[in-house]
Formats: structure tokens, sequence, C-alpha cells
């Protein structure tokens, strides 16, 4: 009896690192393609052949740029943060 439950614990377990895998895998897909937009959107030539695309990257800039939250850094703020020290 306790085999089965270790075992339908270890079936659970499994599930669910596929599961994040599945998500962290998606979430690298599209952070790479939003990396790839924003390369194009500041070449010096044009890059977009779709205007579409080029409303997208332009929309993606505005809102990484306006979103405080988003720091690319890894520096997410705090007691220890280095985002506030002025330079002196």
């Amino acid at each position: 009896m306790r085999e089965n439950t270790e075992l339908s614990e270890l079936q659970r377990r499994l599930h669910d690192a596929h599961e994040s895998s599945s998500r962290l895998r998606d979430t690298i897909t599209r952070l790479e393609a939003e990396k790839v937009m924003l390369a194009k959107l500041a070449a010096e030539t044009p890059q977009f052949f779709n205007p579409w695309h080029c409303a997208e990257a332009i929309k993606l800039r505005d809102a990484v740029l306006a979103n405080d939250q988003v720091d690319l850094t890894g520096d997410a703020g705090g007691p220890n943060s280095k985002k506030d020290v002025v330079a002196g």
C-alpha cells in the first residue's frame, strides 16, 4: 500500500516537473522573440517588412521603458538595492 502511495507521489512530482519545464520553455521562447524584436527596432536601418510587427515592437519597448518593475539587471530593489545609490 505504501509503495502505491510513493509511486503516485513520484508520478505527481514528475508531472509537476514536466509542466514547470514546459512553462519555462514557453517563457524562454517568448523572451527570445522579444529580444529579436527589440534588436530589430534598435537597428540603424529598417528591419521590419510588416508594419504590425513594427507596431508590436514599439509597444513592447514602450512597456519595458514605462514599467519600473521590469529590471534587466536582476536588481529588483529592496534594502540592499543598488538602484537608488547616488554616484558621488
